[in-house]
């Protein structure tokens, strides 16, 4: 798909199987480089962990100025996306390229490129710094929130929860997010506010609640209600995949099977609807 999106394509893909029994096959390894997948750790954060020490190793195999981390279910969707991307890095000298969590996972950290897709300038940031590894049950403050044994009211459990999950690369996020010495450049992504009471309370009380304090987004700006999936394809849009926008178009999808099994459900439904929707996308870029 991203050699047919960009022509030509001149990177590559550096893929760690962490799957056991995995039956991956590989048709161009000029492109596609696997490398075989960690040992699953002895932590709590077991899942997350994993996750991060595979994309650490497949940093220590990157030999270019630029890297990007991608998700196995994040979609870039624009033509001619890497070029375009890479000269809009270097003319800005930007130094983290990516999309941010969507707001609805308030608990997780804002501003920020997530590992779903970030992109990174190595000439401005030294790959040693790069430390993506998580810190989730192991965070004994998280561990209290989420404690259903003590009453916790449900609003001041959810306005400690925001922006706390050190979930993978929140070290990074830390050390980065402020940098003075580094630009940081996120997408826009499509969110609908909630008509809820705490939205509302929220919105009147802004100048007086500190950004932590808050769930859902602080700055309208970060954002937008305008979705092209809703627009162009009802069907992809009632899946919940998450949507991205970049200079005002459609970017890319987030395929996050938003209130399905992530296990159990087949994933032909999402690929066909996807096929499907990026055979349009042509279409949908003019509007």
């Amino acid at each position: 798909m991203t050699k047919r999106l960009n022509s030509p394509f001149a990177g590559r893909w550096i893929i760690v199987d962490n799957t056991p029994a995995s039956d991956l096959s590989i048709t161009d390894d000029s492109v596609v480089e696997v490398l075989p997948g960690v040992a699953p750790p002895e932590s709590r954060d077991r899942g997350s962990l994993h996750h991060a020490l595979a994309l650490e190793k497949a940093l220590r195999q990157v030999q270019t100025r630029f890297v990007l981390l991608l998700d196995l279910d994040f979609y870039v969707v624009r033509e001619d996306w890497t070029s375009t991307v890479l000269a809009h890095v270097r003319e800005r000298e930007i130094g983290i390229f990516g999309a941010v969590w969507n707001p609805r996972w308030f608990y997780q950290y804002r501003g920020f490129s997530s590992v779903h897709f970030m992109l990174i300038d190595l000439d401005r940031i030294p790959l040693t710094d790069i430390d993506l590894k998580p810190s989730i049950d192991n965070d004994l403050w998280w561990g209290v929130i989420n404690d259903d044994s003590l009453p916790w009211p449900r609003l001041l459990r959810e306005t400690l929860k925001a922006g706390r999950c050190r979930d993978t690369g929140w070290r990074f996020y830390r050390r980065y997010h402020h940098h003075l010495g580094v630009n940081v450049e996120t997408l826009v992504p499509h969110y609908g506010s909630p008509a809820s009471g705490r939205y509302r309370w929220e919105s009147r009380l802004a100048a007086m609640l500190p950004h932590s304090w808050r769930k859902y987004p602080p700055d309208p700006r970060t954002f937008t209600r305008t979705s092209f999936l809703q627009q162009s394809w009802p069907g992809a849009y009632e899946q919940g995949w998450e949507e991205f926008f970049w200079q005002g178009s459609p970017f890319a999808i987030h395929l996050r099977r938003v209130g399905r099994s992530m296990t159990d459900a087949s994933l032909d439904e999402d690929h066909s609807l996807l096929a499907d929707f990026l055979a349009r996308m042509p279409e949908i870029q003019k509007r």
